[in-house]
């Protein structure tokens, strides 16, 4: 058992392929005096107007083959490459549209002259050799032939089969009770062709001698596995179907009557379903899913075309034309039909099938490989920096983390900086103060409270002259005049006393020195505040640029945390919308053993 077909959707729309054939003169229109009626410029069709002589209902198309051009070429055109597509699993489908004697029949089948062969030929030995020359599958070739007579189905390669009937399935219309035969070699093919091409109806009429009265369809199924695989757990499955239409006529041209007459109602009424569909399509922009009815069913034919038209096939139209004047109005539905065509959009899959197994087996690959993303998105997501993050991010993120801790200490230091300067401010006033103040007593290089006060917080006062810090190292001094006996006041350093102090070569007077010493300090005092808010600013402007960067950086992080939770939401729908699709497979792989037999 099998599921249903897995499709590989291609990435867009392909348009239908349109391509026209405009064959040469023949023998009995040549001898009428027959004029061509049509001009061809390039991929242009138009007509030009006797009164005016200007153009008139101008087609252009992406291949135009005129009257010279072979079958060969032809092929070469389009098919050839339809034909490759089939080989790789794509469904495919060429069909010849045109009116009775242009040319469809010749265009799909041709001689048994090599220089004449006709589609069908060329594209078996195409694809024979492809399937041939491909090291990676193995192919397994088989062919229907199946005729629309009068809207009944006929097998052309056992005519006795009787037992026919279109089947919708989830792969689309197909024909049960067709006779398939799998083939060894392309002679073997053209035999079957052949075999088949006699079985069918084709008679006289007023404008062809072998008419043909039905439609045919020659199908070519390939079956591919993977080099060296025996077993069925991955098929791939494609049919070229290559379709050679009746062509549409006039009762008053044809001159039917009787059975002719009721074979060629039968044609014209497939046939302009087939233009009511293509229609319907047209005018919904190409998409049949935009449309509300597409008369597909009223007709057989267009029942086997449903999924070529529109569908997952990549679809040939190939138009064949007379110029002749005679036939101005049958060409010019022609190209109208073709014009309408072109606007047709398909989407072409791969067809894919697979065991219940190994579709299991791939599902739970998918889940497992969806679930490792999400693991990596999500621990992604709780780094300290992504991964992903541009090269000039990494090191960013190592200046943060080395700023960090020096926040700490810039704030600490900056305290410690305002309270001294706040220190020095008040010594600075509180000896202004004091030195505008005239003593009439002798005083030392400082007054004696301000400088033990100065000690005991640790602070020393800078001696321009003598180069060095003064202060603690004061007391060394004070306490050697103690010693000698010169100062009588211990607590106070600078007091009167009775014996004059200043008369040896420890001492000196200060009111000779007051003015220099006083503006020293104040020099000092001035010069180390002003370091201090110079450090202090500098520190304030350190800790901005800080701040800044780490706000820079964090906003990085942020946007990275916001995309990171997007991938991780896209990548828990997809896991989602895998089990759904798994789930639905199942479904249809239930409701395709109930396929309605019509």
């Amino acid at each position: 058992f099998f599921s249903d077909y897995r499709f590989a959707i291609m990435p867009s729309n392909d348009s239908l392929q349109v391509q026209i054939r405009i064959r040469p003169l023949n023998h009995k229109e040549e001898a009428q005096g027959c004029k061509n009626h049509w001009c061809l410029e390039d991929n242009c069709m138009y007509e030009i107007v006797p009164s005016s002589g200007r153009r008139a209902n101008e087609f252009t198309f992406d291949h135009i083959n005129g009257p010279e051009a072979s079958t060969h070429e032809v092929y070469d055109s389009v098919a050839q490459d339809i034909v490759k597509e089939t080989v790789s699993g794509f469904n495919a489908t060429i069909f010849v549209y045109g009116q009775t004697s242009s040319g469809k029949t010749f265009t799909m089948s041709g001689t048994d002259d090599e220089k004449q062969h006709g589609l069908i030929h060329l594209a078996v030995q195409d694809m024979w050799d492809l399937a041939s020359e491909s090291t990676e599958w193995d192919y397994t070739i088989k062919v229907s032939f199946l005729e629309i007579y009068n809207e009944k189905e006929r097998d052309l390669l056992d005519p006795s089969n009787t037992k026919l009937s279109l089947v919708q399935s989830f792969g689309g219309v197909t024909c049960v009770g067709l006779t398939t035969i799998t083939v060894t070699s392309v002679e073997e093919i053209i035999r079957l062709l052949a075999k088949g091409k006699v079985h069918r109806e084709t008679g006289a009429t007023g404008m062809n001698d072998t008419s043909s009265r039905s439609h045919a369809i020659f199908q070519v199924h390939l079956e591919s596995r993977p080099k060296g695989k025996t077993n069925d757990d991955y098929v791939r499955y494609s049919v070229l179907n290559l379709v050679d239409l009746a062509g549409s006529e006039r009762q008053r041209d044809t001159r039917a009557e009787g059975q002719r007459k009721l074979e060629g109602s039968m044609i014209n009424k497939s046939l302009l379903t087939l233009q009511k569909v293509i229609k319907a399509m047209a005018d919904c922009g190409g998409d049949r899913e935009k449309a509300v009815h597409i008369p597909f069913r009223e007709s057989k034919l267009t029942r086997i075309l449903d999924n070529s038209l529109g569908g997952d096939a990549k679809t040939l139209i190939i138009c064949t034309v007379t110029p002749v004047n005679i036939h101005r109005a049958e060409t010019l539905s022609v190209l109208q039909f073709a014009r309408l065509a072109k606007m047709i959009k398909n989407k072409p899959r791969v067809n894919e099938k697979l065991s219940d197994k190994l579709l299991i087996q791939q599902y739970k690959q998918e889940i497992d490989t969806l679930r490792q993303r999400v693991t990596k998105l999500e621990a992604m997501a709780h780094q300290p920096a992504p991964a992903c993050e541009k090269e000039n991010a990494m090191p960013k993120a190592s200046n943060v983390s080395a700023t960090a801790p020096q926040i700490a200490q810039w704030q600490a230091k900056i305290s410690n900086m305002d309270n001294m300067v706040s220190l020095y401010a008040r010594r600075f006033l509180d000896l202004k103060e004091r030195t505008e103040k005239k003593r009439p007593r002798r005083m030392t290089w400082i007054d004696a409270d301000s400088l033990f006060e100065l000690r005991d917080r640790g602070i020393e006062v800078y001696d321009e002259k003598n180069k060095q810090w003064t202060g603690c190292s004061l007391k060394r001094e004070i306490d050697v005049c103690r010693k000698g006996g010169r100062i009588s006041c211990p607590s106070r350093f600078g007091e009167q006393t009775s014996e004059p102090w200043g008369r040896g070569p420890q001492t000196r007077s200060a009111s000779s020195d007051k003015t220099e010493l006083q503006q020293r300090s104040r020099e000092s005092l001035e010069k180390m505040v002003a370091d201090l808010h110079k450090e202090v600013q500098d520190c304030k402007e350190t800790m901005r640029h800080a701040d800044g960067e780490i706000t820079k950086m964090l906003q990085e992080r942020l946007e990275w945390l916001d995309v990171l939770e997007q991938q991780k939401s896209a990548v828990q729908a997809a896991v989602t919308a895998a089990f759904q699709v798994h789930k639905q497979e199942r479904v249809d792989f239930v409701n395709r053993l109930k396929a309605v037999i019509w």
